[in-house]
This record gives C-alpha cells, sequence and structure tokens, in this order.
C-alpha cells in the first residue's frame, strides 16, 4: 500500500495555500515576443528547430500578448517524449503560464548529449521568447527521472536563465562552476530502485550547498524547506515511502506549480 502523500501541505511552507496565488514582488522583465500576434487554445502544437530538434508549446487559451507570462520547460524521463503524461502542470499553471514539452534526443536526456540538449535548450528559449511573451523572470525547468536529472544540470549550467527547478526522481548532474544559485525543489522516494533516493539527495545537497542553506528546516507533510538560504533562493525536499519510481503525477504538479509561483 502506498503510504498517505500530502504534497498539498507545501503552501505551509511557502508562505501561501494551494488554492491562493502568491504575488510575485519581483519586476517583470519582458521578452521580444511581446506585442507578436498569436493565438492560444490550451493545447500543445508541433515546433521543430532547424528540421533537427522537436518540441511542443501550450500557449494559454485567450492568450494575450501584451501580458508577460511564466514559462515552464517540462522534461521527461527516459522513453518519453514532450508530450508524455504524469508532468501535466498545464493543469494547474492554467492560462497562467505558457509550457514547452521538448523532446529528448534518442528519447532521453543522456549525459553523452549534454553538450546538444543544452544548446537546444538555449534555442527552445530563444524561439520561444522571440515569438512569444514571456517574463524572463520567471522562466523554470520540471522533469523526471532522467529529464529531472537534466533538470538539475540546468539549475547549474543555465542558472542565468532560470529562477527555479523542480525534480521528481532525479539526480546530480550540475559539474563545475554555477552561475548563481536558483530556487530547487525535490521530491524521490525511499523505495526508487532505479534511481536510488542517495542520488535525488546528492542533487538537493549540492544546491543547498550553493545557496548556501543552513541544516535547519521547517516541514508540513512529506515536504521540508531548508532555512538560511541566499536571499530569493528557496530549497524544498518531499521524501515519501511506497511509490517507487514514480512520476508522482496525482500530486506533483500542483505541489510544484505551488513552489513556482510563490517564489518572489
Amino acid at each position: 500500500m502506498r503510504a498517505p502523500h500530502r504534497l498539498w501541505a507545501l503552501g505551509a511552507l511557502l508562505g501561501t495555500g494551494c488554492g491562493g496565488h502568491a504575488g510575485s514582488t519581483t519586476p517583470h522583465v519582458a521578452t521580444s515576443g511581446c506585442g507578436s500576434a498569436a493565438t492560444g487554445d490550451g493545447m500543445f502544437a508541433a515546433e521543430t528547430l532547424r528540421g533537427e530538434r522537436s518540441y511542443h508549446v501550450r500557449l494559454p487559451r485567450d492568450y494575450d500578448p501584451s501580458r508577460a507570462y511564466a514559462l515552464i520547460f517540462r522534461f521527461h524521463g527516459y522513453g518519453g517524449d514532450g508530450l508524455s503524461a504524469g508532468l501535466g502542470i498545464e493543469g494547474p499553471a492554467g492560462d497562467d503560464a505558457i509550457i514547452v514539452g521538448p523532446d529528448g534526443l534518442d528519447r532521453g536526456w543522456s549525459a553523452s548529449s549534454e553538450a546538444g540538449d543544452l544548446a537546444f535548450f538555449d534555442a527552445m528559449y530563444d524561439a520561444v521568447t522571440q515569438r512569444y511573451c514571456v517574463d524572463r523572470t520567471r522562466v523554470f525547468a520540471y522533469g523526471f527521472s532522467m529529464g529531472g536529472g537534466f533538470s538539475n544540470l540546468l539549475g547549474c549550467r543555465r542558472a542565468e536563465t532560470l529562477r527555479a527547478t523542480a525534480a521528481i526522481a532525479g539526480f546530480d548532474r550540475g559539474t563545475g562552476r554555477c552561475a548563481r544559485p536558483v530556487a530547487a525543489w525535490f521530491q524521490h522516494d525511499q523505495d526508487d530502485d532505479a534511481v536510488p533516493l542517495a542520488q535525488g539527495a546528492a542533487a538537493r545537497d549540492r544546491v543547498l550547498e550553493r545557496a548556501h542553506c543552513s541544516t535547519r528546516t521547517t516541514s508540513a507533510g512529506s515536504c521540508v524547506r531548508y532555512q538560511g538560504c541566499d536571499p530569493g533562493i528557496a530549497v524544498v525536499w518531499c521524501e515519501t515511502s511506497g511509490r517507487g519510481h514514480d512520476i508522482a503525477g496525482d500530486t506533483a504538479p500542483q505541489a510544484v506549480w505551488d513552489f513556482f509561483r510563490a517564489l518572489p
């Protein structure tokens, strides 16, 4: 039997209820795509970069080209694609974010294709921000398993672009110097036999070190939030049991969106 999950309690850690809206105190920085005509219907549309790499973009229904939206990249696990189920943050985000679902090379995000995947991320970011109205201060990466590992890597290698990352059953891929710390949310299951808990904890510990967090935490449900981090940086760790290597599509999308939107 699966252990009870109370990720809804994450709102208590962030100072906002899951049903409320936490307003950002950071001024919006709009992209060049603001003002360009575009139509959104809440569905994903396929896009291709130079005929090589593919991704899917979901604009909010009644997309407003004069409004700067949050931008969320969601990275699938091995064997999936940009439309794979489970990372459905577009549900809780509703009409408040532009969602990009990239297709991994050979259906994954391998260390062997790291340079190409980083270039792919850069190209997607450029294409989306040039075409659509995005708030540059509200760009996020969210992934599962291999996609979680890649999201963790982006949190280091593309820290100048991202405000925060979230990883389900991810692992540490952040090596070398990082431009700056970014906020980070993690969920890992004690019974994960594909990506052991220690690998997710290693990714968390690297972020804690970069952000100069203390060992003090506050807790709510299965999640803890670390104290004493650099200004504006939140780090949340959610440790579950009984799920195994599971994408947690029933709880994580809402918890991740609550984390993202509550950031200052």
